[in-house]
């Protein structure tokens, strides 16, 4: 179904991840993206760090990435840390659902933000909603008043923590998630994201 990957969450099964983006991802890009990451494999050090359930959804997890410019190995941290690899894990008292623990909210956010489609509970589009959520959130920062003020080379840091806490729970919160975005961008590599 739609929301089964327990096949592909097998590392013993041969059927692997889709490679590409379902077909309503039809991106409409809004915004300047001056270094382009994502696409790129997970790292060794990442892989090491991670289950094999994460592992064996990198094709996809590659191509979500790549679609919104997320930093792969962040991309795979962050699921990690929300869902274990579950594509049916449920989180928040029934609120949040999937990989990457994707609210109501975010998805409506999410879609109009970007133009698409996509469904929370489709476990492939839970993968590119988390990425579209990073992006969007890494890129506000940079284009609106959320980011003056602020370092702009630690705005993959304020992007997971907008993940964490909601956007308007990091605003208004400046503690709110920054263990544990500091503990996921230190997993990914990114330890020069976090505020010292």
């Amino acid at each position: 179904g739609e929301g089964d990957a327990s096949a592909v969450l097998d590392p013993n099964s041969d059927v692997k991840a889709p490679n590409d983006a379902p077909d309503s991802v039809g991106l409409r890009w809004n915004v300047f993206v001056p270094t382009r990451p994502g696409g790129e494999a997970i790292s060794g050090k990442v892989r090491d760090r991670i289950n094999a359930r994460i592992t064996a959804l990198e094709p996809t997890i590659t191509s979500a990435a790549d679609s919104f410019s997320v930093p792969t190995d962040l991309l795979a941290v962050v699921l990690h840390r929300e869902s274990g690899g579950d594509p049916s894990a449920v989180g928040d008292g029934g609120a949040s659902v999937g990989l990457g623990q994707i609210k109501a909210a975010t998805e409506t956010t999410v879609n109009e933000y970007w133009g698409t489609d996509l469904n929370r509970k489709n476990w492939v589009h839970n993968i590119y909603l988390t990425a579209g959520n990073l992006r969007r959130l890494y890129t506000e920062m940079h284009a609106s008043g959320w980011g003056l003020g602020r370092d702009l080379s630690t705005q993959w840091y304020e992007a997971t923590r907008g993940h964490l806490c909601g956007k308007e729970g990091a605003l208004e919160n400046p503690s709110c998630g920054s263990q544990e975005a500091s503990h996921r961008l230190a997993t990914a590599g990114l330890s020069n994201q976090i505020p010292t």
